[in-house]
């Protein structure tokens, strides 16, 4: 059954086997002159067997085969890294091109038990560091200092649950507008993650307002990155509600638009930084 999407989904069929986690991580030389990227599985099989698997990389495989044994139950493993010289590294829109490389996984038994898993990647180092001696933080991307331009993202009611129209609107007004960084205060997807990772622009989300689960997932994008907004009292009264669908500056946010604008306005510049793992 190639390429089954109940068994893409992580589904486990009869004398089959299942994927149920996947994520690539990726080793940046200092120099920028190399990347990494080893492929991590996590698999579920009824009884011990034998996959075999390739890895292409936009098109070009770079892992013809690798032999995967694999036990009862659920199973990880690592394949063997594969390398980009002089990879194409992932930038916000106004400083560079947000480039993503195709990752194609097959997994196979034999003609009956086999899939395929597409994802995206960027490589990039994202970093936060201190402004000399003051306790003010910049954000490096790829070595060089984020010039961000930024704005509080609002999203329709409902999303995104899935990415509709409206959030590839405001995202397109967003890039438009010169803003590439984003402080959402609403849920967010991987479909939002997805469409700012297209269009380079970091998506900055409080870390409690993710559940684990999906932060882990998230942390794949070269979008995403999260924050601790502290324990700052007024920090439960920032509300989307209180403002119609669109993309606002900060600072700059009108007083009057939320129940304290000052705060939000300045979430950006006291955040402490929670980066996405680099291996």
């Amino acid at each position: 059954m190639p390429d089954s999407p109940d068994n893409a989904r992580g589904m486990l069929l009869p004398g089959a086997f299942s994927l149920r986690d996947l994520r690539y991580k990726i080793f940046l030389a200092e120099d920028f002159s190399r990347a990494n990227i080893t492929c991590c599985l996590k698999l579920e099989t009824s009884s011990p067997r034998i996959l075999f698997a390739s890895l292409a990389v936009d098109g070009h495989e770079l892992l013809p085969s690798a032999r995967i044994p694999i036990h009862a139950g659920v199973d990880q493993y690592s394949l063997r890294h594969v390398s980009i010289i002089r990879p194409n590294l992932w930038w916000t829109h106004g400083q560079g091109l947000p480039s993503l490389y195709q990752m194609r996984l097959s997994l196979s038994e034999d003609a009956a038990h086999s899939l395929q898993n597409i994802q995206e990647i960027g490589i990039r180092r994202l970093c936060s560091k201190r402004k000399g001696g003051s306790t003010e933080r910049i954000i490096e991307l790829n070595g060089r200092a984020l010039s961000a331009n930024s704005g509080l993202l609002v999203l329709p009611p409902g999303a995104p649950a899935s990415l509709n129209l409206k959030i590839t609107d405001l995202l397109n007004s967003a890039r438009e507008a010169g803003i590439n960084l984003l402080f959402s205060i609403d849920p967010i997807s991987e479909d939002l993650l997805c469409a700012c990772d297209r269009e380079g622009i970091l998506l900055m989300s409080k870390r409690s307002s993710v559940e684990r689960a999906l932060r882990s997932k998230c942390m794949r994008h070269p979008s995403a990155f999260f924050m601790k907004c502290g324990k700052d009292k007024n920090a439960g009264q920032c509300s989307a509600s209180m403002l119609k669908p669109g993309i606002y500056p900060m600072p700059g946010v009108p007083s009057d638009a939320l129940p304290d604008g000052e705060f939000l306005a300045s979430l950006v510049g006291k955040a402490l930084l929670e980066l996405p793992p680099e291996a």
